[in-house]
């Protein structure tokens, strides 16, 4: 099967820039997946699209390099599967200090964290 590369890249539509619309979703959210490092605020949009958006705090990370390879790990993940969550807002947030820096690590914690997504996603539309 052949993917459409213009269908499969993140466009401005789907990422959350506005305060107003983070702090709507992260006091408003559904369902909220904890892990390790990462809460994952969910919440259903009525738009025809999903949207996610990205709190990683200097305070937690003091390396801009560090945040901004987590924020392209995220961002990975949500592009390739984009498609399976066309009807909701994502934030995700850092929650605390990452004491140990390991791509591997930090992408199985993702992978985990889109997972259980996909089989709330299944769950919620039953």
């Amino acid at each position: 099967m052949i993917l459409n590369i213009k269908n499969n890249k993140i466009n401005k539509k789907n990422i959350i820039k506005k305060n107003k619309i983070f702090n709507y979703i992260i006091k408003n959210n559904e369902f909220i997946i904890k892990t390790f490092f990462i809460y994952v605020f969910i919440k259903k949009n009525c738009l025809l699209y999903p949207r996610i958006g990205l709190i990683i705090k200097k305070k937690y990370l003091k390396l801009s390099v560090k945040r901004n390879i987590i924020k392209r790990i995220i961002k990975e993940f949500f592009r390739k599967n984009k498609n399976l969550f066309y009807n909701f807002d994502l934030i995700f947030m850092l929650k605390n200090k990452i004491n140990f820096y390991n791509k591997k690590e930090i992408n199985k914690e993702i992978n985990k964290i889109f997972k259980k997504i996909i089989y709330l996603k299944k769950i919620w539309n039953t």
